[in-house]
């Protein structure tokens, strides 16, 4: 019948070779697909984008291809060309839910939190039970101060995806900030277990094996990241903590200069740069660098010292006085930062201001807690009406310091009242209670602070409380839970040394 050339089989033979050529350009179109897909997922983005616009070319909608053109984009960090497709918000009905929660993501990128919200709650119409979706909600309330909530974001996205790689990692994040590192590791693994090619998902692992003391495991996990994404940015940084840490600091040094500009510009990476310049004796361009960092993080005290200890070293005692006399005479002043200002008093020959801070250096006690001033100027606090996380802080600490105890609660209370997912309200509203003397109440608020982040600062002031209601043996369990977290905290584990000692 086909080989017959009568018009009816012509008929016939045409619309079947029409229909083959269309079954054929729809295979490929899928194929092309699945192949961006792959290339998405290993973190190719400039190989599914030339895939997609391939799609594109043969007749793929727009909408069809949108979701994962703007996926691509943002993957190679282009937000100008992610916007360009996700902007518009005109996907398939299929790629609705991913188009926009990467919306929503590229919001959240440039800092546009409500514009992230509403682009998430389009996405939770279509997919309201994704787990990255809730991840991505999670990681919203937890920048916009929500932190609580974020929690429960978490919970529901690995409810929702219990093998899920990024439910996994965002829990396995959260319970790095509460828990300490070591709570972090098993998260971490299992979402690795389904994700092996995640580099920042690689990278967290790396880091927290780093910081927990474990440098072999971490570097073997930083040469997979080196291997899947050559130009992945923390690489550089991360092996050059790992040779600080091994005394290798000519390589650490190098390490670091490779990182990029982003990377070099970090706190963490700032304060590395000084420590290695403390290192080769390099001790004003360390005191430096770590002026900028104690600007910018001035109650630090890791940063304090260090800052206190290049000073001392590149023969500026008297910039040492002038930051640091007067909290050093104060009884919650470290031993170290005491011990710095009486040898800048020393080496000026003014013995007589040297001697009551190394006096009260050997009798300092550790847990000691005072109210840290304001730095925020009186009257721009009764000039602002904001009731912003700064602005909250520096008048709660303005009444502290003046002993006006009574209004320090009641703002503290309101502040806490007005975000109450706030890990950072609750924590001022305990500090105003624990100096009121209602040590009960100001635990509790401590606690919800510790179910977002955990810092040796809580732990101690934790601890404070629990002594001031006798609960000692208690104190001694904090220390315990928070060094098997993985800290490395050496002041934590002298006091849980002597903890031990005490009981023989």
């Amino acid at each position: 019948m086909i080989c017959r050339p009568d018009r009816r089989g012509r008929a016939v033979l045409i619309p079947l070779l029409l229909l083959v050529a269309a079954c054929d350009e729809q295979d490929q179109a899928h194929s092309a697909l699945d192949q961006s897909k792959t290339a998405i997922a290993r973190g190719d983005g400039v190989g599914a984008e030339a895939l997609l616009h391939g799609m594109l070319e043969h007749n793929s909608s727009v909408e069809d291809v949108a979701a994962y053109l703007g996926e691509a984009a943002l993957l190679q960090g282009d937000l100008a060309k992610a916007r360009r497709w996700l902007g518009p918000g005109e996907f398939a009905r299929d790629t609705a839910g991913l188009g926009f929660l990467l919306l929503g993501k590229l919001e959240l990128r440039v800092g546009n939190l409500p514009a992230a919200g509403q682009a998430f709650d389009r996405a939770l119409r279509v997919t309201p039970e994704s787990p990255e979706l809730w991840v991505q909600i999670g990681r919203l309330r937890y920048r916009g101060g929500e932190h609580l909530q974020a929690i429960e974001a978490a919970e529901r996205a690995t409810r929702f995806g219990p093998e899920d790689p990024a439910a996994l990692h965002f829990r396995g994040q959260l319970a790095r900030e509460a828990q300490g590192h070591g709570a972090a590791l098993g998260l971490f693994a299992k979402a690795l277990e389904t994700s092996p090619e995640k580099v920042d998902l690689l990278t967290d692992l790396a880091a927290s094996l780093g910081d927990a003391g474990r440098a072999n495991q971490s570097l073997q996990y930083i040469r997979r990241i080196a291997e899947i994404s050559p130009e992945a940015p923390q690489i550089h940084y991360l092996q050059a903590v790992i040779a600080a840490r091994a005394s290798r600091n000519a390589l650490a040094r190098t390490l670091l200069q490779r990182a990029g500009e982003g990377e070099q510009g970090r706190p963490a990476a700032l304060v590395l740069s000084a420590v290695l310049d403390l290192e080769a004796n390099n001790y004003a361009s360390a005191a430096q660098t770590l002026a900028r960092v104690h600007d910018r993080q001035p109650d630090n005290p890791k940063v304090k010292h260090l800052l206190a200890r290049a000073l001392l070293h590149s023969g500026a005692e008297r910039e040492v006085i002038v930051r640091f006399a007067e909290e050093a005479s104060g009884p919650a002043a470290s031993p170290y930062l005491k011990t710095a200002v009486a040898r800048a008093y020393e080496v000026l020959d003014d013995r007589e201001a040297a001697a009551p801070l190394l006096d009260g250096a050997t009798k300092a006690s550790r847990l000691t807690l005072l109210p840290l001033p304001s730095a925020t100027p009186p009257e721009a606090l009764r000039a602002e009406n904001g009731q912003g996380g700064h602005i909250a802080r520096d008048r709660i600490r303005y009444y502290l310091h003046r002993g006006q105890t009574s209004e320090a609660v009641n703002h503290a209370k309101n502040f806490a009242e007005a975000f109450p997912g706030s890990a950072d309200a609750r924590s001022l509203l305990g500090d105003t209670l624990l100096v009121q003397g209602d040590s009960e109440n100001a635990f509790d608020a401590y606690r919800s602070t510790a179910r977002v982040r955990t810092s040796w600062l809580l732990m101690k002031r934790m601890m404070a409380a629990h002594l001031a209601l006798g609960n000692r043996n208690r104190v001694d369990a904090l220390l315990r839970d928070y060094l098997l977290g993985g800290s490395r905290n050496a002041e934590a584990s002298v006091l849980y040394s002597r903890a031990l000692a005490g009981r023989g």
